[in-house]
């Protein structure tokens, strides 16, 4: 029988464990989790089911910003598709646009919507503001490409998981500053919000710990004076959650951000967001990468989401 944290996992994300990636001493070993974390670049081109290709953005500062877009490879209406636009994961500090590919072709051929992953730049390099930059530079050009990629604009749906769910909460906190073209859904994956969360005596024991937390945060707000950040810096300190449009979160419950998602679940309730929330029982961060009965309920309740999310921006509501 399971005891300690080992018995708090769920029994079929135990059977992984042997098999998660080693992101301990991320501090000194930060180019080799790197490339663990990185993924090989995917195939280009039309693949029978969905067409990958890469795009790159042109910055402010004259550099360019690569990203993967995907799109169905047969479009069964004239309507402009809806768009995912997904923001990968790696606690500011890793992770790319190559490794979560997969999981956004699969989107983007259940829902037959296009999708944009950007590859947005990486901290300690590249601290606050230049990923959260991205992201924005990566949704702008979305919508004022919309014509030319035959994509709706108001159909824009934002999706981040882990980090990448902390700048895509801090990128729609922006957006809704012109709600003319605010996104119309926000989909977070055990996002990664506060830079004030404590150790946890259960949760936060497995894949991402307190000490990874604390240097991905002390690299990302490297320039920001911690006792008194700028808004978008740390979203999850923002109290105002005022004109948001419906958001849809998960997280498990031994997860080291649980208690920071489930503050701003509660946040969003109080101020009548409206939200579709799920914490699953046993599960540890990055539990969705993984086949288990709590990634099945997720996909399923997310792709449901999104579909809805979809279907009300052309109904009008």
């Amino acid at each position: 029988m399971a005891d300690g944290a080992l018995a708090k996992v769920a029994p079929d994300l135990r059977r992984f464990i042997e098999l998660l990636p080693d992101l301990s001493d991320i501090a000194g070993r930060l180019a080799e989790i790197r490339g663990v974390l990185d993924g090989e670049p995917p195939s280009l081109g039309d693949d029978g089911e969905a067409v990958t290709s890469e795009i790159f953005i042109d910055r402010p500062d004259g550099t360019q910003l690569r990203c993967l877009f995907c799109r169905p490879s047969a479009v069964s209406s004239d309507r402009p598709l809806p768009v995912l636009l997904h923001v990968h994961g790696g606690g500011y500090v890793a992770g790319s646009a190559n490794r979560d590919h997969d999981i956004v072709r699969k989107a983007v051929i259940a829902l037959g919507c296009a999708a944009l992953i950007p590859d947005y730049r990486l901290a300690p390099e590249y601290p606050y503001p230049e990923p959260l930059d991205d992201v924005l530079l990566s949704y702008r050009w979305l919508r004022e490409q919309a014509a030319a990629l035959a994509i709706d604009a108001d159909r824009i749906a934002l999706r981040g998981v882990s980090a990448g769910g902390g700048l895509a909460y801090a990128a729609t906190l922006k957006l809704r500053e012109d709600p003319a073209s605010a996104p119309c859904f926000l989909l977070l994956v055990f996002p990664m919000l506060d830079d004030r969360t404590e150790p946890h005596p259960h949760n936060g024991v497995y894949v991402w710990t307190h000490d990874n937390n604390q240097f991905g945060w002390d690299s990302y707000l490297a320039k920001v004076d911690r006792s008194d950040p700028p808004p978008f810096a740390v979203p999850g300190r923002v109290e105002d959650v005022s004109g948001l449009p419906p958001i849809f979160m998960t997280t498990g419950a031994i997860d080291l951000f649980a208690g920071e998602n489930l503050d701003l679940a509660r946040r969003l309730v109080d101020g009548g967001i409206a939200l579709e929330m799920h914490v699953y029982p046993g599960a540890y961060h990055g539990f969705a990468l993984i086949p288990c009965e709590a990634t099945q309920a997720y996909e399923q309740a997310a792709m449901a989401a999104l579909t809805r999310a979809f279907a009300a921006k052309i109904d009008g509501e």
